[in-house]
């Protein structure tokens, strides 16, 4: 089982190829027997598996005019001169198949049926509203909750970048979220010089290279206990809640973040926030949307007949 990497995408193609450049030449380092990079894929995939940490899907979600091309920065690439194509996600397959074509050798080879990357999936998205980016953002998240998932928290509008992060956060479905900074956005590839095809060793991980802390609260539970409590009652004793807490194994001091809009209290008494009610509407959306279970096929064909999931050829 491969990676699915997650992403937004703004006018700005080095938001995803920066980072997955610096994930590929960490692979080539593993496969040449460099432990360090070995290790940082340690964790990823099954056991036994050979090709820990390989990308196996990119999924990205942009607005209409990043997918159509309209909206696109400049771009800069010293290091196989890739030039600008008509869109920006044409651009960033592009520049990835110059990147593993001159990094493929003997022990460095395409991972899934002669190909680099499985699938690559691009999600219309309102990149100005939250409450869209989140619905189809949770629609996918759903859909691959037996896939081990990457997010990208570099590309993107903040809302699709913070519907990532409630989504997955909501599910505790993601393994991993990275970002990675460089002064020069236009540039495709990490700002460094190009590395020799064979031999190269990088610090490991990257210096450019952050992670966020994993989301261990499954925010999912939290939401449907106090949807309960509050469902007959407008005003429960603030030891309700706190048992929910406790049964949740959160310490107290959790109260507080909880009183930043999901509850409101008055000395003893909590009342619902603001805050519940509007994630309720947002649950209600998403359970209402497919009854039964939600896989890639039925992700793929509901995303198709509404007209935002567009599949390119993979490489």
């Amino acid at each position: 089982m491969g990676v699915w990497h997650l992403s937004g995408l703004g006018i700005n193609p080095g938001a995803v190829t920066v980072p997955l450049t610096y994930l590929y030449l960490l692979l080539k380092m593993a496969s040449e027997g460099n432990r360090e990079a070995q290790n940082f894929f340690a964790t990823s995939g099954e056991r036994g598996q050979e090709l820990k940490g390989a990308p196996e899907a990119l999924i990205i979600f942009t607005s209409k005019d990043v997918i159509e091309g309209s909206k696109y920065s400049d771009i800069i690439d010293n290091w196989f001169k890739t030039k600008k194509k008509k869109s920006a996600v044409e651009t960033i397959k592009t520049y990835l198949v110059n990147l593993l074509r001159n990094m493929e050798d003997k022990d460095f080879r395409r991972f899934y049926n002669n190909k680099w990357l499985k699938y690559l999936f691009l999600i219309q998205v309102d990149h100005r509203n939250f409450e869209d980016c989140f619905f189809k953002i949770a629609m996918t998240v759903k859909a691959l909750r037996d896939k081990e998932i990457w997010v990208n928290m570099v590309g993107g509008t903040n809302q699709i970048n913070a519907a990532l992060l409630s989504a997955s956060g909501f599910t505790t479905m993601a393994t991993r979220y990275y970002y990675l900074f460089q002064t020069d956005i236009q540039l495709l590839h990490p700002d460094l010089q190009k590395p020799n095809v064979k031999g190269f060793q990088l610090p490991v991980p990257p210096p450019a290279w952050q992670e966020l802390p994993l989301f261990t609260i499954d925010m999912s539970r939290l939401y449907e206990d106090l949807k309960k409590l509050f469902a007959h009652r407008e005003k429960v004793h603030i030891k309700e809640v706190k048992n929910i807490l406790e049964k949740l194994h959160l310490p107290d001091q959790f109260l507080a973040k909880l009183r930043s809009g999901l509850i409101t209290t008055d000395k003893d008494i909590a009342t619902k926030g603001y805050m519940l009610d509007r994630w309720d509407k947002m649950w209600a959306k998403i359970r209402d949307e497919i009854t039964g279970e939600m896989n890639m096929s039925i992700w793929k064909k509901w995303g198709k007949e509404l007209g935002i999931l567009k599949e390119i050829e993979s490489f």
